[in-house]
């Protein structure tokens, strides 16, 4: 009993995702519009996502076509991933570009599988387009920490345990991107990510003052990276939970 309702509460929390999205995607864009003399993307582009973003976060809570909705909102991740991984306006690193990027790839990944779930007498095929989203973000992921200096450098500092930690870490979410990737143990896979992007998060993502202070990092765009960390992890639990209830 306890599993179907911390299932029913994180279905609910997953449904009114798009609107805490939409407050945090015009709150960096308003921080970055102080510093720049034009807007990083378009502004009838803002204003079209920020529509989606509501309108999905409404028929998802309302539960009307929320499955639909529910990839609807999946392709707009995945498409505003292309657009910051590709806005030169936004005057971002690389490796800053990817972490966005790959994030909201994660994002997008927890909503097709959140599709999937509203409807469990469908055809599997969303899962394992979902099983392979969330590889790929994990991939990243586990790249980044192994390469992006300032990441790296942010593990260490919070952490004890140097490189070692580093490659622990990252060997962990590199597994895990295996396991969905191949389908297999998906469930397990799932539980070590939790575990590992909550550490992290916890950990180190949620220090806003080393962000925005050592790294100089916008405000709003750490928060962003926060939530989509938590966005991720609040659905690998509805989907680990989903597998519990059906033994």
């Amino acid at each position: 009993m306890a599993s179907v309702k911390w299932k029913k509460v994180l279905a609910w929390a997953i449904s009114r995702f798009p609107f805490l999205n939409a407050l945090t995607l015009l709150m960096l864009l308003g921080e970055k519009a102080q510093f720049n003399n034009t807007p990083p993307l378009p502004p009838k582009l803002i204003y079209i996502h920020l529509a989606v973003f509501v309108l999905c976060a409404c028929a998802m809570s309302w539960r009307m076509k929320h499955k639909e909705a529910a990839l609807v909102h999946a392709g707009q991740l995945l498409y505003l991933a292309y657009v910051f991984f590709t806005a030169d306006k936004l005057y971002y690193s690389e490796w800053l570009k990817i972490k966005i990027s790959h994030r909201m790839v994660g994002v997008a990944g927890i909503f097709i599988l959140f599709s999937h779930l509203l409807h469990k007498d469908q055809s599997k095929q969303l899962q394992r387009y979902a099983e392979i989203v969330i590889g790929v973000s994990l991939v990243c992921y586990s790249y980044l920490l192994l390469n992006s200096r300032d990441d790296k450098r942010a593990v260490k500092y919070h952490f004890p345990g140097g490189d070692n930690v580093v490659y622990a870490i990252s060997g962990a979410l590199g597994a895990s991107a295996c396991s969905f990737l191949a389908g297999r143990f998906t469930i397990d896979a799932a539980r070590v990510s939790i575990f590992v992007i909550s550490l992290l998060t916890i950990g180190v993502d949620i220090d806003l003052h080393y962000w925005t202070n050592t790294l100089r990092m916008d405000f709003w765009l750490q928060v962003r990276l926060v939530c989509d960390n938590i966005y991720f992890i609040t659905g690998l639990l509805l989907y680990v939970l989903c597998y519990k209830v059906e033994e």
